[in-house]
């Protein structure tokens, strides 16, 4: 790229979440129009909606694809809370180790699910915050109901309500869910999965265990795709991400998988590891899911 040799290394999260959202495009169109809403060409490579809807159409097999992908990595490995940057004398080699949530939050900031409305009594100004993935709203969800009452959860973590304020540390601050244009509800498990298991034995589900749709306020959102986290040294990375002094050398670098999944409810892994595509007796395996994502259905 304009004259420099690179080297891209640790893609698997950004290759898994591009994977899931251009599948979804082609699952449901109103997902697609969403995205292509939202492009802009001023950006040129840096624009994400972009390159997934050219994912969509085109596959990853496309020049074009792969130089788009260079440059969104480069771009956000200059973002030190993303990815590392290591430039060597005669080529920059990118390194994208990232955890799937924050990566997805960074990539759709354009494309944000909901926004988030607060105000204290200490403060009387509306803060407003824009956000694309939510935390696994309870951890029964994982270790009692296995995602029975996740529809129930997700509606009860989008409730107004009052949290604990930094300012006056007082249970006063009233926070408000705008979901009017929400296309889509990306949930963060991964952080569930690691601390569950630090706490017991480890903790593993099956796509079948996902509810197919979910109602949120009275709109129906489809189950598209989700990530699965592949690692041993899953609490190694965690640790590494918390640190800022530690060592890249030392970290545990986690795998991830995407999951796709058609309207008739089959599932295909696509792990950017292999060649070859799976379908069969995968949504009965034992996994640790990292994201999971439901789109709004038209």
């Amino acid at each position: 790229m304009n004259g420099t040799k690179y080297f891209i290394t640790n893609t698997c999260a950004f290759d898994s979440i591009t994977e899931v959202l251009s599948t979804s495009c082609l699952t449901v169109i109103g997902f697609y129009k969403y995205l292509e809403e939202r492009q802009d060409e001023t950006l040129y490579y840096l624009c994400y909606p972009t390159t997934v809807i050219n994912y969509a159409n085109d596959g990853v097999s496309s020049n074009i694809i792969y130089t788009r992908r260079a440059h969104t990595l480069e771009n956000l490995a200059r973002n030190p809370g993303n990815s590392h940057l290591v430039v060597n004398q005669n080529n920059t080699t990118i390194n994208c180790v990232s955890n799937a949530a924050p990566l997805f939050e960074k990539l759709m900031d354009r494309c944000y699910s909901f926004s988030v409305m607060s105000v204290c009594q200490c403060n009387p100004q509306v803060e407003v915050t824009w956000n694309s993935v939510i935390p696994l709203p309870n951890m029964s969800i994982l270790h009692e109901k296995n995602y029975s009452n996740l529809e129930e959860e997700v509606n009860n973590y989008f409730s107004e309500g009052y949290v604990d304020c930094s300012l006056c540390k007082l249970p006063l601050k009233h926070v408000g869910y705008d979901l009017t244009d929400t296309r889509y509800i990306c949930i963060d498990t991964e952080s569930a999965y690691v601390n569950l298991s630090e706490e017991g034995p480890e903790i593993k589900s099956t796509l079948s265990q996902l509810p197919e749709k979910i109602t949120v306020f009275g709109k129906e959102y489809i189950l598209t795709g989700a990530v699965r986290v592949d690692s041993a040294e899953i609490r190694v990375q965690q640790k590494a991400n918390q640190e800022e002094n530690y060592e890249q050398s030392e970290r545990g670098v986690s795998h991830y998988i995407a999951y796709t999944r058609s309207l008739n409810n089959q599932w295909t892994e696509k792990n950017d590891l292999l060649n070859k595509i799976h379908c069969a007796g995968i949504s009965n395996k034992r996994m640790q899911l990292a994201l999971l994502l439901y789109v709004l259905a038209e």
